[in-house]
């Protein structure tokens, strides 16, 4: 009888937010929680207590345990790029959220030291595993909405609280970055280049609606695509709305709709006298829940591709090309008129 292999060791780094829906996922997939770090002393203790793990204040000292194979990120952006470089470095496979890291060359020298230890980086693009998305991809391929004509999406909620909370790093440029553009670029972009070829030019507006915030919650990012067609992408992050996503495809044969608070969630449009459309099928009306499921699957994908040795579903090139066009989008902000985006 062949002997099971040892479930993957994972530490996590950062207990906030979507701790829980890194947590699904990673344990559905078999793996164990072996070490839980934040600065919140009492907040490890609790995780890794919950766990039967060992709980850390430092992820130098998480590292330096013997105690892990690999680890999962869920630290404030300007943290990203020192810790994942820090455990690769020390010999971990690495799970990091978008976004990856403040830059495209950051990414890049992410992947960089990823191949040189040998090691699995991957980032938490939940975008990629939305069954929604997934359904938008399948229509595409099966050719029934033609060529891509316009390409729209549309992420909102409201973050007000947190953006204007001196004392949250949301809204300081310092430890966010960015604030809605790049926060919510990395999903919109990662999406343009995954499902639609990606950007080629890319021209912005940002604003900053809340007071006391540092970085910016209005933005808007248009342009043309490589495979032909335009875009519009929409970052509202400070509305009265409940936090949402939303894609609108446009092409030569039909049109395709996706509302995540909408029932049914994705609608296809067959021609412009279609008024009533017809919704995909196997995609729930999850409004409250997509977005958890989405991120845990992409946390077992991650564990799969450790295990499995291959590479995650998240493709690296996409996450670098969507960052060197967040990048465009703010040099347009800053300095007006379109940016070419001529990505190596």
């Amino acid at each position: 009888m062949t002997e099971a292999a040892p479930s993957l060791r994972v530490g996590v780094i950062g207990l906030g937010d979507v701790l829980d829906a890194h947590l699904a996922g990673l344990t559905r997939a078999g793996a164990r929680i072996t070490a839980a770090c934040d600065i919140r002393a009492s907040r490890a203790a609790e995780v890794a207590a919950a766990h039967q793990a060992d709980a850390f204040q430092h992820y130098e000292e998480l590292l330096a345990s013997g105690l892990v194979d690999a680890v999962d990120i869920l630290l404030p952006h300007h943290l990203h790029e020192e810790v994942a470089a820090a455990a690769l470095s020390a010999g971990a496979h690495v799970l990091i959220e978008k976004p990856a890291a403040r830059s495209a060359a950051a990414v890049r020298r992410l992947r960089d030291l990823a191949d040189s230890h040998g090691r699995v980086f991957a980032v938490a693009e939940n975008t990629r595993l939305v069954h929604a998305y997934e359904a938008v991809g399948r229509l595409l391929k099966s050719g029934s909405l033609g060529e891509v004509e316009v390409v729209r999406t549309l992420i909102c909620g409201n973050d007000a609280k947190s953006l204007s909370n001196a004392n949250d790093w949301r809204g300081r440029k310092e430890l966010a970055i960015g604030g809605a553009l790049f926060d919510g670029g990395a999903h919109s972009f990662y999406l343009l280049e995954w499902l639609f070829g990606g950007a080629e030019t890319v021209l912005a507006t940002a604003r900053t609606r809340t007071a006391g915030c540092e970085v910016e919650d209005f933005a808007l990012a248009t342009g043309r695509l490589r495979d032909g067609g335009s875009y519009v992408t929409e970052y509202f992050f400070a509305v009265e709305v409940p936090w949402t996503e939303r894609l609108e495809v446009y092409g030569s044969r039909g049109s395709c709709i996706v509302d995540q608070l909408m029932g049914p969630p994705v609608v296809h449009l067959r021609d412009s006298h279609d008024v009533v459309g017809a919704p995909i099928e196997k995609v729930d009306h999850d409004p409250t829940g997509w977005k958890a499921k989405s991120i845990a699957a992409v946390a077992t994908d991650f564990v799969d591709s450790v295990t499995s040795r291959r590479d995650p579903c998240v493709e690296l090139d996409h996450i670098f090309r969507a960052a060197a066009s967040i990048e465009g989008a703010y040099r347009s902000a800053l300095n007006g008129g379109e940016v070419p985006l001529e990505i190596a």
